[in-house]
């Protein structure tokens, strides 16, 4: 159901207002009159809501009204430039309210609208909530139809919260002609900026059967490098009522407008999706140097990259960078407004400066100051329409109170400025990581190279051997997420380091363990799982190491099988392993007949603390007679 009315004028001037909830006493004093068309006109309509993960207004979830899911009644004016729309009862009963305005009281029409920063009543205005809002909200929403008197509307919209870290997108369609049979409840899908590389949120465009009838759908397509299809769920025959959906991606492999079409095939006929998105190939990228005596840096240096989840946002007059959710920075304007590009000395904490004062904070998963000193200069700071950060480029100097050492650094957010040519040279953005700390002789040993800001380009792991010269072993190119992954055969302790151009990683020690074996000497016959051994009978169990299990020791193992299971295993003391890598004992020479035991032999090396180990798998024993 689709209804129309009258909405009294909100406090912003010529806003759209549009409130999907679950009941209309939500706003109980909406008046009840109508406006000049029939409600019974309007009979297609859907909202639809996608939302980006720690988003608070759609939890990272789609959110949809539809005809046949809800209802929808629309208020307001258009001369005016403001309505209200009213969904409730949708499968999932959510609630949601959508405000769009333009702002100075003109006429809503066709165009692209930027909503103001703290300006109310003279810019462009949207607010998106439910059960969850936004205290501060930016965003954008394009009109791309609307009727004089409201009975068609067609609405696409990209919002944030306090600063634009996390978004929500999607559109609101009222009579908008579609293909008989079937309703697809997105007619077009445009993205929020993407970093070149970075892949943005998987979108469902979903189709619905509002025929009586069965209705065939046929296999997607997509045009457009930067579009792909994640999953596919349509290809197949819908019954009345029943959905399918396609799932779209969105990666954009340059900067600028990208644009592509997802065509879907229902009823043998081709339907368009429009597909829309921006890609920033701008500067990303923390470059950090601490000194000795830093409980912040812990006297290291850091790099990371867009692979290391970059973010930046701003909160009212903060601007607030992280590195995943382990690293922070805070700058801070001194005059309550936006920060702008300059240089801030004498800054102090931004929980604690005084009136006037710049304010800064850089924290570590290692620690945080509480009181400090220091400046930042701000190379680069620029805000959109509705003044959300778009691109940020920072250098500072912070020192804890009473720290012998000072952590600085430049940190890079789609920054489009050179970089600052006066800060350090600081450590290869490249760094290998094993899987495992050690492996045993003839495992494959797994590697993975971690880089920054070197997506596509080439890459090598080498090993290092006795004469201190790299040799490598294993090339290619580091993938989409600043990663490059191989394999090589664990035969021998390896010295190993990865490199990016003219990048080294620090070299990392692989220890490879012997692969042990042991045998059991003397008469037997294989019974299932056990040997069966003769008593009396002189029995040895004999060890040996491949390739080398020179220079440690063997220790033996024994148990014995008892009514309530395996007794508590004895060893016996460290036996050589010598320089031929063997080793035996013997067992017992009159163990009781029936008796039921198991050996197994552990490898210890004498280098390391603690020392690493290798174990056989037990042999299990019977004594016969």
């Amino acid at each position: 159901m689709l209804s129309y009315g009258v909405l009294l004028k909100p406090r912003v001037l010529g806003c759209v207002f549009l409130l999907v909830s679950i009941a209309s006493t939500f706003l109980p004093s909406i008046p009840s009159e109508a406006a000049a068309v029939d409600p019974s006109a309007a009979t297609d309509f859907s909202v639809v809501l996608f939302s980006e993960p720690d988003q608070p207004i759609g939890g990272g979830a789609k959110r949809v009204w539809r005809t046949g899911a809800g209802q929808v009644e629309v208020f307001g004016s258009v001369a005016e430039g403001h309505l209200l729309l009213l969904a409730s009862d949708n499968p999932s009963r959510d609630r949601l309210n959508l405000t769009f305005g333009t702002g100075t009281g003109a006429p809503l029409a066709p165009g692209h609208y930027d909503s103001g920063d703290d300006l109310e009543g003279t810019h462009p205005y949207i607010d998106i909530s439910g059960p969850n809002g936004c205290g501060e909200t930016t965003g954008s929403f394009d009109v791309h139809q609307v009727a004089a008197d409201l009975s068609s509307l067609w609405i696409s919209y990209e919002q944030s919260c306090q600063g634009g870290r996390s978004k929500v997108f999607g559109e609101v369609r009222v009579n908008v002609p579609q293909d008989p049979g079937a309703v697809v409840l997105s007619s077009r899908v445009d993205w929020p900026v993407k970093e070149v590389g970075r892949s943005g949120l998987t979108v469902p465009v979903e189709v619905v059967n509002t025929s009586g009838s069965a209705y065939s759908t046929g296999t997607p397509t997509i045009r457009g490098t930067d579009f792909s299809i994640v999953d596919n769920h349509c290809g197949r025959t819908l019954n009345p009522g029943e959905g399918c959906d396609v799932l779209v991606g969105f990666r954009p492999t340059a900067g600028g407008l990208r644009e592509g079409v997802l065509r879907l095939v229902l009823d043998g006929r081709t339907r368009a999706v429009p597909l829309t998105g921006r890609g920033n190939d701008g500067d990303m990228r923390w470059q950090l140097g601490s000194e000795q005596g830093d409980e912040v840096g812990q006297g290291r240096a850091y790099r990371f990259g867009i692979a290391d989840d970059v973010n930046a946002y701003r909160w009212d007059d903060i601007i607030e960078a992280q590195v995943g959710s382990d690293w922070y920075a805070q700058f801070q304007s001194p005059d309550g407004g936006r920060l702008l590009p300059g240089t801030y000395a004498g800054v102090g904490h931004t929980t604690n400066r005084p009136s006037g004062v710049a304010g800064l904070s850089v924290s570590s998963p290692y620690g945080q100051c509480l009181e400090l000193t220091g400046s930042f200069t701000v190379h680069e700071a620029t805000y959109d329409a509705g003044g959300s950060l778009t691109a940020l480029r920072v250098t500072f100097d912070q020192t804890c109170q009473g720290a012998a050492g000072a952590l600085r650094g430049e940190i890079a957010w789609r920054a489009t400025t050179a970089e600052d040519p006066n800060y350090p040279v600081f450590p290869p953005g490249v760094r290998l990581v094993p899987a495992r700390a050690s492996y045993v002789y003839g495992q494959t040993m797994y590697l993975t190279a971690v880089t920054t800001d070197a997506i596509g380009q080439g890459i090598t792991v080498s090993v290092i051997d006795g004469s201190g010269t790299p040799r490598i072993v294993r090339s290619g190119t580091v993938g989409d997420d600043g990663r490059f992954r191989t394999t090589i055969p664990a035969t021998r302790d390896r010295q190993l380091v990865a490199t990016v151009g003219d990048v080294t990683s620090t070299s990392v020690a692989v220890p490879v363990l012997s692969r042990v074996t042991q045998k059991v000497s003397g008469p037997y016959r294989r019974e299932g799982s056990y040997l069966a051994i003769r008593s009396p009978h002189t029995h040895r169990v004999t060890v040996s190491g491949a390739p080398s299990a020179a220079y440690g020791c063997f220790v033996f193992e024994r148990s014995n099988r008892t009514s309530t299971g395996w007794s508590r295993t004895g060893r016996s003391q460290c036996i050589s392993s010598g320089t031929a890598a063997r080793a035996s004992y013997p067992l017992p020479r009159n163990l009781r007949p029936g008796a039921r035991l198991r050996v197994r032999t552990a490898f210890l090396t004498y280098y390391g603390s603690p020392t690493s180990s290798n174990t056989t798998g037990w042999t299990y024993l019977h004594v016969v007679k």
